[in-house]
This record gives structure tokens, C-alpha cells and sequence, in this order.
């Protein structure tokens, strides 16, 4: 053992030897700038003073010219806005776009040699000629041009309202990690380092400009006093309602004005200048005395709401100044603009658009303020560690928001109906959506990597939340005296997450693996459940298993008529846990009563004192959210109509809402008068989940009758059951791939019953398949493969065996309008009918050109007249059928069009610019005939016209082109020769408000 000791020691030692101490660079930067707001132009001279604080000799330094990323479409920042869906910065023209040019760079007077980035054109190395030793301070200079792009991230123009952030030359953050290069990106922040900045301004002297530091111009002051005593007056005159004044933009002076901002310890600027804002100005004293001015700026619109505002920044302030340290900074200023963004923080001021309430309004100024302490003091890498500065932000905006009875509900972003029953919180159902659907990502993983709503979730609300928890399990004191420990050890510092663990677990003296580790580091599930309720002498004694992955803190609440009368936080624990409660008079005991946690099945949380869980069954309208202490049926009131069945009334009954359920069912029966109450369509589906595979076997039913003759008086349906297996996967969250594949089997019995004699026959049919398909989705460019093969056995020894490929592409060709393009090609691998002299043996399973009601053999489709023979019902048709063609010849010509060999289609579809719904379209298909028995008419057949399409659910085909063969069988009337399309499918009303809620 003695000799062990030493050697432990000297591990230690080497591994403390091995570890770099902290320490942090300094850029001091002086810019003198001008605008030119008639091209948008801005230029300048940067000085930049860097203090070498590193442990060793520098020999480069990276530099950022993040304006460089609106200069083509192939940067990082054009490469992540597809990425995300948004295609405005693609389709901008040229001549709006921006850059930063004329660089020359210097340092202390000498010139430099620059070298780009490998990958990334926003970014450069500058390659110092003699090292920079540690300690020593250099002078990097350059001039520089920027062109202002139009807005579309950050910095840009609207007109002649500027939004300048992020905009000239800065160095990368050199720390113990090494350096910090970095691309510019509209989703993922930044990280840079702290200094002191001087910036003078030239502009025309009527703008009004808020920027970052203390101005030093008292002409400006006087200017901007005046500003404020213009908008007092005009908020005397509307009080609360917008201001009748122009928004137009007044010509701008010819005479220029300069005007300069100081500012220490702060690692960015940004300023903002628009000649229409109207101004208010108050101020805030801090409990040590200092003394903060507040400041807002706004335009006209919704100025009933930025009238009052500058309360809120007052709030904003005063709220973290008092909870977490007070502001060190001599103004704090929130401004108003028509970007499309919510917010933008920058050193003591920070930037909005378009808010519609005064609650929004509120709670964004308290956010981004907030952003003052997480991003502007305590200056984390916002591109590697989002949530330490959007997370606990977003952490003490909910404290805010219960300090001041600002409340969200769910109804402020749904109908108030489908948000009225519920206990969830709308975070907490974006939360279970991700979760079911297998693309929930870690808050610990770098912005960039996320995908845009785990971006939301991962940086800002489940941290949050991962806080909330902590805060109630420590008691707020104990929070707030480690969060103030973390404030005052790392202000104007860069703390890395294993600092801020490192004083909340020493201050609190509990382990935090569960938050850091578990909540924060992994995606794994929250899901604790109640098993049972003992008696156990003066006690009772609750029984809980932990079903999920986490041992995180819960509380456990006893309540009598929905009332909390007790509460108690209890440790995490994987394994079974008896928790001893006191024995009162209550009627529910509920796990996680407040909905700290994200639990992934609240169906389990609530039991009563009798150890039986709470089955209340509420009824709920059309649809909604659930409520998790409730079984919650839907019900909707359904019509129905085909020629056969007349008039159909029904009601369904489903749980198909959100969040979703492990089992998904549906059930609609409906009565007709001629045919009677009957379940028409039934559908169970269940969810499974193997690591990042989803599995789903579901079952589903059809029942309808499909035709009706008088003489002799027959009556026919048919009842579809169908099995169905599917299994989902991606790559990743982020991936644009989705792979499927689902075996099925339709098994239909079609059945005529003849009146007259009281006999019904009945004929029973089986027919698998299986498909395969592979998806891209890309803003540009969707793509979808599928693989399909189709089995049939009939009439003791026939069968056939067909394989379909399909290929479906769109490409955007201008902003929100697409070409879609669609190819097909089928072939029977086998068919024992193929030389049958029955002209069948093409109907039968066959591949067609066009999907029509009576080759509609599998009855997946729901077609208004199935075995119509004329008239407007023979007119709907599926373009989604094998050949996809928007025509019809009906069962009169079914060796038209249809094969039992092989087929190609090709189809068209563009989107008209600037007409909505309308687009043209052409049909190419070949069908092939292998019989040499019955006379088929094979070759090419071909359609085209003007297509009115509402989405996926209808369209109306009117053609201008058909090929010969066609044009002779298609009616003369051309009335007739227009189809049309209703899918049911996907407009039942179960689906659409399944696409409403699938976010």
C-alpha cells in the first residue's frame, strides 16, 4: 500500500501537468464606418488590438468575415437554410445578396500573407510573419466594403432600415480546446472574445441609431431626448392604440452625421439605424446602486403594443439583476423591426420583429434581454453548447413568467376547443411528437447538427425544463446561491458545461449525472409508472416502477378534487422503488403533478388510494389534446354517399390525436336507409419501437356495397380486411432519408345477394404484396424510389406475380412552385391466365394506364360509383394508379390501356407561377400485350392539359391533347372528357385531423 500511494500521486500530478490552465484572449477593436443608404454599402476601417493570453507563441489567426456568407448560394449559412426548409436566400437575386471586399490586411503596419478556409469562404487565416509570444499584443488593420444584403439573417437592410450585426472582420476564439473557427449560421450562434470596442458611425443625420456601448456625443443625446419627446406625445395622444402617423421612409438628409459608442468588456457589436423610429427612454437602479438606462425603439407597427415596452425591458432587468447578478452595463435597449425573426441579442441590445400581443411581445423582450447574462457576461460557445445560454435562459424566463402570472396555454398557438381539456403543456407535446416519431436529439450536441424543431427543443426548452426539476428538487435558495456562485466566478469569462456542473454539484452537494449525463447528454426516455397503493400502518406505501431509461427527481402529489394537498420530491431510482406517503383523505395520488418532467406515458402516472387506476372516459369533439388523467374518446358525425348504399350517416370514434397513443384505433359505423347500420371502416394500429426502428402492425376494414341491379334484384358489397405490417427507419433525426418497407394482405370477400330467390354468393380473394420504398426530402428536390411486388391466387390453380418500380421527383424551380415528374414501369414475373381467350386475364390483377372505378380489384381506393358503367361517376379517377394518366374509357374498353405483360408511364405536372392551383400537365404510357389469344390495342397513349389541384385531396383534369387511340374512344361531349379526382383516403376526416395535429 505504500507503494501504491506514490505512484496514485504521481498519476494524478501528470494527468493536473497535462491539463492547460484556463485562460482567455482579448481583441480590443476600433472601427470607423460609413453608410451609403442609397446602394446599401458600407465602409470602413477595422483596428483590432490582440492580446496574446495563451500559453504559447501564435504564428496565425483565424478571422471571421461572416458577411461573406450571404455571397453565394453554396456557404454554409445557404447550405443550412435548405437544409431547414427555407428557401428565400436561394431564390435571392444576385443583386441583393451581400459580401465584404476591399480587405487589407496589416499587422502592426506590415502586410500579411491570407489564407482561406479549406472549406468555408467566410473565414481566413491571417499567417503572421514572427510569432506572437505569449503576452505580447499585436495591431491587425484593414479596410473593408460591405455590401448590405437584403434581409434575410442578421445583417441586412428593408429598405432603409438597417439591421448591422455580425458584420466585420473579428478573430476566432482561441481557447484551451484550441481555436474556434467558425462558418456563419442562421440556426447556431456564435462565440468570440471579450474586449473593448470604439465604433463611430457616419450617416445621414436624420437616422435614429441604437447600437451596442454608451454614446459619446452629446448632440446625438439631445437629438435622441427629442425623439423621446415627440413619442410621449404621440402615446398621449393614441394611448394604447397605433399611432396614425406614415411608415414611409422620409428622404434622408443631405447632411451627415458622426457619432461614436464606447464599450468594455463585451465580445460583440452590432447597431441598427432606421429614420422612423419613435423612441422611449427610462431607467432602472439597481439595488447596489448603479443605475441602467432602458431604452425602445419601434416603428409604427403594432405600435398600441411598443408604447409600452419599455416596461418590459424595465422588468427584464431589474427581474436578473435581483435572481441571478446585477447588470453590469450602462444601457439595456430592445428595438422593434419588420424582420420575420422573433428575436436577436447583441451586447445591451437586441432586436425584434413582428409580435401580435402584448404577451409575446413581453416574454420575447424578457428573453432576449435575458440574453444579457447567458451569451453577453457569461459567454459560452453558443455553436458547441446551445443550451448553457438558450436553456438557462429559457430557464428563468419560466421563473419570470410564474414570478408575473404570465401564463402560456396551448390556446395561444390552437383553437381554443381542441386546447380546452387538456393538462399538457404545448412543449411538452412537441416533445412526445419527436419522441414517438424516433428524432429526438440530445441538447448536449453542437446547433449545427440539430434539426429545426430539436433546435428549439434540445437549446431552449427541455434544459428548461432539465432545470425547473433541479430547482424544485434543491429548493429555490440553494439554486439560486449556485447560480450566483456560477455568475460571479465566470462573468466576462467562457465557461464550458463541466464548469457550471462543477459549482452546482459543489454548492448543492448532490449528484448531478442525471441532469448533465442523462437529461442533457442522451436522448434517453422519462417514464415513470404507479404500480400499486398498500396500507402499511399510519402509511401508505406506493409502488413505482421507473419503465424509462433516467433516474431523474419526481414529485409525487396527493389530491382530493383535482387539489394538491400534498407534495413530496423523492430521488430517481432504475430500480422499483416504495415511496411512504401519509395516510389523508384524498382521491387521487399522481407522479409528476405539475408536469415538470417530459414523461414519455402519462396514461400511467395517476392511481386512486385504492390502488386502481383512474378510468374516467371524457368525450371530446371533433379532436383536441388529451388529457393524460383521462381515457379520452373523440367522436366526429360522418356523411357518406354512393349510388348503391344511397346516403350514409355515421359518427366516428377514434383516439387518433396528439399526443400520439401506443394504440391508435377507429371505429365508423353508419346507417343508410337502403342498406342498413353497418361498421363501414374500422382501422387499429400499434406502435413499437426497436432502437431507432418504428414497427406498426395496424388492421383495417372496408365494408360497402359496391352495385345494385333490379332485374334480377341483386344487391352486391364487398368487406375488405387488411393486415398490415410496417417498419420505418432513418439514418439519424437530421437524415432527409426515410426508409419503409410493409407487407400487407388484402383479404376481400365480394358478395351478391339476389332478393328474389334469397341466395348470396360470395367469392373470397387473397392478394399480398410488398413494398419497399426509400425518401429524400430536400426543400429542391423530394425524391421517392418504391419496390412493389404483388401475389394472387384464384380459381383453384391460377396465380400471378407482377413487380412495379416507381419513381416520383420534384424539383422547385422558383419559390414555392415545383415541377413534378413521375415515372412507372410494371411487369407480370408470372401470370397462368396470360393466353386465356377472357378478357379477364388482363382485368384480373391487371397493370393499367389509368386507375379507374372497376379495376380498382384491391379496393384500396373509395371511388363515388364503383361499377358505374357512364355518366359523371365513371368520370373519377386515381392519378396515383399504376400509369398515373388523367383519363377514362371505363369498363366498356378494357383492353385499353390496361396489360397483362408489362407497362411505362411517365407523367408530368409544373406549377404556374404566380397562379395558385393550376398546372399543366402530360401523360406518356405504353401498356404491352403478351396474349396471343385476345386483340389488345398496346402502343403509346398519351394525354395532356390543365389540371386544378387542392392539395393531395381533389383535382379537376381538363385536357387540351390526346394521343389518337384516345381521342377515338373518349366521348365527343367534351364535358365528359374532363376527370376528376376526391381522395378519400387522405380528406376522410380521422386523416385530416391527423394532418393537423402531425406537426
Amino acid at each position: 500500500m505504500k507503494r501504491i500511494f506514490p505512484i496514485l500521486c504521481f498519476f494524478h500530478l501528470a494527468r493536473v501537468i497535462a491539463q492547460k490552465p484556463y485562460f482567455q484572449q482579448q481583441v480590443d477593436t476600433k472601427i470607423v464606418v460609413a453608410l451609403n443608404d442609397t446602394h446599401h454599402v458600407l465602409r470602413g476601417q477595422c483596428d483590432l488590438t490582440y492580446h496574446n493570453n495563451a500559453p504559447e507563441a501564435l504564428t496565425f489567426i483565424w478571422i471571421h468575415l461572416w458577411a461573406n456568407a450571404y455571397a453565394s448560394k453554396t456557404t454554409a449559412f445557404a447550405e443550412q437554410q435548405l437544409r431547414n426548409g427555407e428557401t428565400e436566400f436561394y431564390f435571392t437575386p444576385p443583386s441583393k445578396m451581400g459580401y465584404i471586399r476591399d480587405l487589407n490586411f496589416t499587422v502592426d503596419g506590415k502586410s500579411v500573407e491570407i489564407e482561406p478556409h479549406p472549406i468555408h469562404a467566410d473565414i481566413i487565416k491571417l499567417k503572421l510573419k514572427t510569432p506572437l509570444p505569449t503576452g505580447a499584443t499585436c495591431t491587425i488593420s484593414t479596410p473593408f466594403k460591405i455590401k448590405i444584403p437584403q434581409y434575410v439573417s442578421r445583417l441586412g437592410h428593408q429598405g432603409q432600415s438597417y439591421q448591422i450585426s455580425q458584420w466585420f472582420p473579428k478573430p476566432a476564439v482561441l481557447d484551451v480546446k484550441g481555436w474556434h473557427p467558425m462558418p456563419y449560421l442562421g440556426q447556431g450562434e456564435f462565440y468570440s472574445e471579450f474586449g473593448d470596442y470604439d465604433v463611430s458611425i457616419t450617416l445621414p443625420e436624420n437616422y435614429v441609431v441604437a447600437a451596442t456601448g454608451e454614446l459619446q456625443n452629446e448632440s446625438e443625446k439631445i437629438f435622441l431626448n427629442q425623439k423621446v419627446e415627440n413619442a410621449n406625445q404621440l402615446i398621449a395622444q393614441f394611448k394604447n392604440k397605433p399611432f396614425v402617423v406614415s411608415d414611409t421612409f422620409p428622404k434622408s438628409s443631405a447632411r451627415l452625421k458622426t457619432i461614436q459608442y464606447k464599450a468594455t468588456k463585451i465580445h460583440d457589436f452590432a447597431w441598427f439605424a432606421d429614420k422612423r423610429f419613435q423612441v422611449q427612454r427610462s431607467n432602472v437602479l439597481l439595488k447596489k446602486g448603479q443605475k441602467v438606462a432602458t431604452w425602445v425603439l419601434f416603428t409604427h407597427e403594432r405600435s398600441d403594443l411598443w408604447q409600452n415596452a419599455i416596461e418590459y425591458v424595465d422588468k427584464a432587468v431589474r427581474f436578473r439583476s435581483e435572481v441571478l447578478g446585477e447588470y453590469p452595463y450602462a444601457h439595456a435597449t430592445a428595438l422593434h423591426n419588420h424582420t420575420p425573426s422573433s428575436g436577436m441579442e447583441y451586447p445591451m441590445i437586441t432586436l425584434l420583429g413582428y409580435m401580435d400581443n402584448a404577451k409575446n411581445l413581453e416574454q420575447t423582450i424578457e428573453h432576449e434581454v435575458g440574453h444579457n447574462w447567458f451569451y453577453g457576461i457569461l459567454a459560452n460557445n453558443e455553436r458547441e453548447h446551445a443550451w448553457m445560454d438558450e436553456g438557462l435562459n429559457s430557464y428563468y424566463d419560466r421563473r419570470y413568467n410564474k414570478l408575473y402570472q404570465i401564463e402560456d396555454r396551448i390556446s395561444d398557438f390552437a383553437p381554443a376547443f381542441m386546447a380546452k381539456k387538456t393538462d399538457y403543456t404545448g412543449n411538452e407535446l412537441v416533445h412526445l411528437y419527436l419522441e414517438h416519431r424516433l428524432r429526438t436529439q440530445p441538447p448536449a450536441i453542437p446547433s449545427e447538427d440539430m434539426t429545426n424543431l430539436n433546435y428549439w427543443m434540445g437549446a431552449y426548452d427541455k434544459p428548461a425544463m432539465a432545470f425547473g426539476v433541479l430547482e424544485k428538487y434543491l429548493g429555490t435558495p440553494l439554486m439560486d446561491k449556485a447560480m450566483q456562485t456560477y455568475y460571479e466566478k465566470w462573468k466576462f469569462k467562457h465557461p464550458q458545461p463541466a464548469d457550471l456542473r462543477a459549482i452546482l454539484e459543489n454548492v448543492s452537494g448532490k449528484n448531478l449525472s442525471w441532469l448533465f449525463d442523462d437529461l442533457l447528454g442522451t436522448t434517453k426516455r422519462v417514464d415513470y409508472a404507479l404500480k400499486k397503493v398498500e396500507n402499511s400502518g399510519d402509511s401508505m406505501l406506493l409502488t413505482i416502477h421507473n419503465k424509462g431509461q433516467v433516474a431523474v427527481p419526481f414529485e409525487i402529489g396527493m389530491l382530493k378534487n383535482n387539489q394538491l394537498k400534498y407534495q413530496k420530491w423523492v430521488d430517481g431510482s432504475l430500480e422499483i422503488q416504495k415511496i411512504a406517503l401519509p395516510k389523508m383523505d384524498i382521491d387521487q395520488i399522481v407522479l409528476d403533478p405539475n408536469h415538470d418532467l417530459y414523461d414519455t406515458d402519462r396514461q400511467n402516472n395517476t392511481i386512486t388510494p385504492e390502488s386502481g387506476r383512474l378510468e374516467t372516459i371524457q368525450w371530446r369533439f371533433l379532436t383536441g389534446f388529451d388529457n393524460s388523467r383521462r381515457t379520452n374518446i373523440y367522436l366526429s358525425p360522418v356523411l357518406g354517399y354512393n349510388p348503391t348504399d344511397g346516403t350514409m350517416i355515421g359518427m366516428a370514434f377514434y383516439n387518433n390525436t396528439q399526443p400520439q397513443h401506443r394504440l391508435e384505433y377507429a371505429l365508423t359505423p353508419m346507417i343508410s336507409f337502403r342498406t342498413g347500420l353497418k361498421l363501414r371502416i374500422a382501422h387499429l394500429k400499434y406502435y413499437m419501437y426497436a432502437g431507432k426502428v418504428q414497427i406498426m402492425p395496424e388492421l383495417n376494414l372496408k365494408r360497402f356495397s359496391s352495385d345494385y341491379r333490379p332485374v334480377p334484384e341483386i344487391l352486391s358489397y364487398y368487406t375488405k380486411l387488411e393486415p398490415i405490417i410496417s417498419v420505418l427507419w432513418q439514418m439519424s433525426p437530421q437524415s432527409t432519408w426515410t426508409h419503409r418497407a410493409q407487407l400487407r394482405s388484402n383479404l376481400i370477400r365480394e358478395s351478391d345477394y339476389r332478393y328474389r330467390i334469397g341466395t348470396r354468393y360470395n367469392e373470397y380473394i387473397t392478394i399480398h404484396d410488398f413494398t419497399y420504398s426509400l425518401e429524400k426530402k430536400y426543400v429542391l428536390a423530394n425524391t421517392l424510389l418504391k419496390v412493389n411486388f404483388e401475389q394472387q391466387s384464384y380459381d383453384v390453380s391460377d396465380s400471378y406475380l407482377k413487380a412495379g418500380l416507381e419513381w416520383r421527383q420534384t424539383w422547385m424551380y422558383e419559390r414555392g412552385k415545383n415541377i413534378h415528374f413521375r415515372m412507372y414501369a410494371g411487369k407480370f414475373l408470372q401470370n397462368t391466365q396470360r393466353n386465356s381467350s377472357n378478357y379477364l386475364s388482363i382485368a384480373r390483377g391487371s397493370m393499367g394506364l389509368s386507375g379507374q372505378n372497376f379495376n380498382d380489384y384491391r379496393y384500396d381506393d373509395y371511388f363515388l360509383g364503383r361499377n358505374q358503367t357512364n355518366g359523371f361517376y365513371e368520370q373519377q379517377i386515381n392519378p396515383n394508379s399504376e400509369g398515373g394518366m388523367k383519363f377514362g374509357l371505363g369498363s366498356q374498353h378494357p383492353t385499353v390501356g390496361f396489360t397483362n405483360d408489362y407497362l411505362l408511364a411517365f407523367n408530368l405536372k409544373v406549377d404556374m407561377p404566380k397562379i395558385p392551383f393550376l398546372r399543366p400537365y402530360f401523360d406518356l404510357g405504353y401498356a404491352h400485350n403478351a396474349s396471343p389469344i385476345v386483340s389488345v390495342e398496346d402502343g403509346w397513349l398519351a394525354t395532356g392539359g390543365l389540371a386544378l389541384e387542392l392539395g393531395d385531396y381533389v383535382g379537376i383534369y381538363c385536357p387540351l391533347y390526346h394521343s389518337k387511340t384516345l381521342k377515338n374512344r373518349l366521348s365527343s361531349n367534351y364535358l365528359n372528357q374532363i376527370f376528376f379526382k376526391i381522395d378519400f383516403q387522405k380528406a376522410n376526416p380521422i386523416q385530416l385531423i391527423r394532418n393537423l395535429l402531425d406537426l
